[in-house]
């Protein structure tokens, strides 16, 4: 096998890091369980733990960490390993999606269509934190 150059090593990197995203761009969690830091590090105090498809905005990067705002948590940020984030999905142009469905009759009571948050607090000693937890 053939050794792969410092200088193309040093591009796939800096590609591959550019491509995850930019301050201020939506990403979504790729794992579950997934430990929010006060810190990049993972040796910071885990502030508390979030799941696949949880929406959070970048603010800063830092290494391979980036921090974090938790959508729908009134400001709540923390800092997540990289590798554990994906660029959000955009949403489907209306005419792409199936059709919409009936109004509901009358008298039915409104559903919330809002998707839950997936967050819980951070695990306590006696908890399981699983594989994950080196981040």
């Amino acid at each position: 096998m053939r050794p792969v150059s410092f200088a193309a090593g040093v591009a796939f990197l800096l590609l591959a890091g550019a491509a995850l995203a930019e301050t201020g761009d939506a990403l979504v969690v790729t794992g579950d369980g997934v430990n929010v830091r006060a810190g990049p590090s993972g040796d910071a105090a885990i502030r508390m733990r979030v799941h696949r498809n949880q929406q959070v905005i970048e603010l800063q990067r830092e290494g391979a960490w980036v921090r974090a705002e938790i959508a729908g948590m009134d400001g709540q940020e923390g800092w997540i390993h990289s590798s554990l984030l994906a660029p959000a999905a955009e949403e489907p142009a209306a005419a792409e999606t199936e059709p919409p469905s009936p109004p509901p009759a009358a008298g039915a009571a409104a559903q919330d269509e809002t998707p839950p948050l997936m967050i819980e607090p951070a695990a306590g000693a006696d908890r399981d934190v699983g594989e994950l937890a080196r981040f």
